[in-house]
């Protein structure tokens, strides 16, 4: 996993930040949302996927906050060091049954 979570540099985005002119969101040329274009991306998606498709991705949302959840709760609970390998293995796990190319 040699992927950065940041995509960018925080130094960089800050200078970038302050280099730049604000401008007013009427003054740009094109919408940054169209909601009425966007549900019916939304729908054409949800109309054409399989279902075990949509399966597998419902499934892996939950998967990753289960995940998220067992991580904060291990960092809650203090030096649980059983708690910890437990979690580690399960992430591996999950990582392992997922890295097929899916």
């Amino acid at each position: 996993l040699g992927l950065s979570l940041d995509p960018f540099p925080a130094e960089w985005l800050a200078q970038l930040w302050e280099a730049v002119a604000p401008r007013a969101a009427l003054s740009m040329s094109q919408q940054l949302f169209e909601p009425d274009r966007e549900a019916e991306m939304a729908l054409h998606y949800l109309e054409n996927i399989e279902g075990t498709q949509l399966l597998l991705q419902v499934f892996r949302v939950h998967l990753c906050t289960s995940l998220e959840a067992l991580a904060q709760d291990v960092s809650d609970s203090g030096n649980l060091a059983h708690l910890r390998m437990l979690r580690d293995r399960a992430v591996a796990a999950c990582l392992a049954a997922f890295s097929g190319g899916y």
